[in-house]
């Protein structure tokens, strides 16, 4: 399956690690991702935040 993601997908994952989206991404099914090129680009400008509601550990 084909699974084309943007940035609010990553953060609902990051955010939520044990809700559906999540879930869906740590799926073991055969799972291809495709995702815009500024992807990275976009997590590091509100990575800040991320942590902020994140309960994993920061990032220094």
């Amino acid at each position: 399956m084909i699974v084309i993601t943007d940035s609010n997908i990553i953060f609902s994952a990051l955010i939520t690690p044990n809700g559906i989206v999540s879930q869906i991404l740590k799926s073991k099914s055969k799972l291809q991702f495709f995702a815009p090129s500024y992807l990275f680009e976009e997590v590091n400008r509100h990575l800040a935040k991320i942590e902020e509601f994140s309960p994993f550990i920061k990032v220094s």
